[in-house]
């Protein structure tokens, strides 16, 4: 396909997106795990109400696939952000979420680096003006996304860094919290809750009823079957832990 083609093609997409009667919502997918359980059913909610644009940065869509990506967010199509050369469709947007934060992003924006779409893109949501809210555990530096990779004792004067890169966004008014309260925090931004979209995490048995499952979801599984829903996400850590300790993975019918 030409260059003049895909442009096209490109930007007729992101027309039919933005001409929908609901409001927007632009949805931005880092590279990492920490609070994804939480910042994914954060999404669910969020797409009640909006019409939801979703870009991912590479690490991402490396990260989890791009069809993964897809289930996750409940959407056709997963834009690299490169396609938006022009911020003018920030005005029709609502609110920027961020179901899934990495420390490398955290630290770009706090030292003005937008140097990559993702960075670009929240830069230029806020001088719209318009509310950027996200989910931290990924890049707390002693949570989930950290540990999953084998860094538990990370040093003073890193963890020190981070936090203090953190402290930077929030004074710039992305608003960055932890998983757990995620939904509180989006709560203004929210329609009524349903049931159908009620999720509550449990493990019974050796079932696991979360959408995505992480390599902290397993430590303590070793040697057993685990069932999990067909549309459960599994990170490639989680799959890389249960091959080494005799775990099999079934999806239920």
């Amino acid at each position: 396909m030409s260059i003049y083609l895909t442009a096209m093609k490109n930007y007729l997409e992101q027309q039919n997106s933005l001409n929908s009667s609901k409001p927007k919502a632009l949805i931005l997918v880092a590279g990492a795990t920490g609070g994804a359980q939480e910042g994914f059913q954060a999404l669910e909610r969020l797409r009640e109400s909006y019409e939801i644009i979703v870009v991912a940065s590479q690490a991402a869509l490396d990260l989890y696939g791009e069809e993964n990506l897809k289930s996750l967010t409940g959407t056709a199509k997963i834009y690299q952000g490169k396609e938006f050369k022009i911020y003018d469709f920030l005005k029709v947007v609502t609110i920027v979420f961020l179901p899934v934060v990495s420390s490398n992003l955290v630290g770009k924006l706090a030292h003005g680096i937008y140097d990559e779409p993702l960075a670009s893109l929240i830069f230029h949501a806020k001088l719209a003006g318009k509310p950027v809210i996200g989910v931290v555990d990924g890049a707390l530096p002693d949570g989930d996304g950290f540990k999953s990779r084998g860094f538990t004792n990370p040093p003073p004067g890193l963890v020190k860094l981070i936090n203090e890169n953190i402290e930077k966004l929030r004074a710039q008014e992305i608003y960055l919290y932890k998983g757990k309260t995620i939904l509180e925090k989006l709560s203004p931004y929210l329609g009524p809750q349903t049931a159908e979209t009620s999720v509550v995490s449990s493990k019974t048995g050796v079932t696991l009823n979360k959408r995505v499952i992480t390599r902290e979801d397993l430590l303590e599984l070793a040697n057993q079957t685990i069932t999990v829903s067909q549309k459960t996400i599994i990170t490639d850590l989680a799959r890389e832990y249960a091959v080494q300790n005799n775990i099999k993975i079934n999806f239920a019918e």
